[in-house]
């Protein structure tokens, strides 16, 4: 077999089976931040990477939502969760269309971030993920680079089923708060009333 060929079917094995073992680690959770949690894990040990962060943003209120780093301090992860901000504030105020492609030079991450992948999740919420350089010291190729865009897009679905369980879950509260606070509305106008006819007509 030509070299060329097995490194290529090197290369799409190496695809699947990543794709493959980060789909499997989500499968069945259904908070968001125990996926960007478990993705994050998956992504920097299948790339070789120390350092790294994930992060969403309420395109609404503009504000983060959840984070999640590893081999960041404290000061370096307030810094992180600024810089990430900042930064799809910036695309949005450019008029740049957040559509999942890698960005290597952000001008705002810091720079032990050499690799920045901000994405779109749903109508009200971006993300972005941040990675470190790799241990081998080695730049993220081409083939690296296609493979986390694949891996974000997987990420997108497992973050829209979550966002729509905890959607759900919330407005059950929401409806079943309304229903104790009829329930206690009602028991109250039933006592009054119960009290005023055992008082008897008025005269």
């Amino acid at each position: 077999m030509p070299e060329e060929i097995h490194d290529e079917l090197d290369r799409r094995l190496f695809h699947l089976k990543t794709l493959y073992d980060v789909s499997h680690d989500l499968l069945g959770i259904v908070e968001v931040k125990a996926i960007l949690k478990n993705f994050l894990m998956m992504t920097t040990g299948n790339f070789g990477v120390i350092e790294g962060f994930i992060l969403t943003q309420d395109i609404s209120s503009e504000e983060i939502t959840h984070f999640v780093s590893v081999g960041f301090g404290t000061n370096e992860r307030a810094e992180l969760k600024e810089h990430g901000n900042r930064l799809l504030l910036d695309l949005k105020k450019d008029g740049v269309v957040v559509n999942g492609h890698i960005i290597e030079d952000t001008g705002i991450l810091p720079p032990a971030i050499v690799c920045a992948l901000p994405f779109p999740v749903d109508e009200a919420c971006l993300g972005l993920l941040g990675l470190g350089s790799k241990i081998v010291d080695e730049p993220y190729s081409d083939d690296d680079k296609d493979l986390l865009e694949t891996l974000a897009n997987n990420l997108v679905v497992f973050l829209k089923n979550a966002r729509a369980t905890e959607a759900l879950k919330e407005a059950y509260e929401e409806v079943s708060s309304l229903n104790k606070a009829k329930d206690k509305v009602i028991n109250h106008l039933s006592h009054e009333l119960k009290t005023l006819l055992a008082a008897g007509p008025v005269r």
